[in-house]
C-alpha cells in the first residue's frame, strides 16, 4: 500500500466513526424527547381527569349545600305567608 492510500483509509474510517457516533447520539436524543413528550401527554391526561373529578365534586357540594338553603328559604316563605294570612283575618272581639 502507498502512504497516501493509507491516510485516505484512516480519513474514511474516521469519517464513518464520526457519522455513526453522531447518528447514535441523535437517536438517543430522539428517544429521550419522545419519552418526555409521552410523560407530558400523560400529565395532561391526568390533569383532564382531575379537572373532570373536581367539576363532579363541585356539583355534589352544590347539591348538598342547596338542600339546607332551600329548606331555610321554604321555612322563611312559609312563615311570611302565615304572618300575611294572619294579618288579613278579621279580629274577633267578644262582647260580654
Amino acid at each position: 500500500m502507498f502512504p497516501q492510500e493509507n491516510s485516505l483509509f484512516f480519513r474514511l474510517l474516521a469519517l464513518i466513526i464520526v457519522l455513526t457516533s453522531v447518528s447514535v447520539a441523535e437517536i438517543a436524543l430522539q428517544k429521550q424527547t419522545l419519552a418526555q413528550k409521552r410523560q407530558v401527554s400523560q400529565l395532561f391526561q391526568q390533569l383532564d381527569i382531575l379537572d373532570t373529578e373536581r367539576a363532579k365534586l363541585f356539583l355534589v357540594t352544590q347539591e348538598l349545600g342547596a338542600a339546607p338553603i332551600l329548606h331555610s328559604e321554604l321555612v322563611r316563605s312559609y312563615r311570611d305567608q302565615e304572618t300575611r294570612s294572619a294579618s288579613r283575618l278579621p279580629q274577633h272581639q267578644s262582647r260580654r
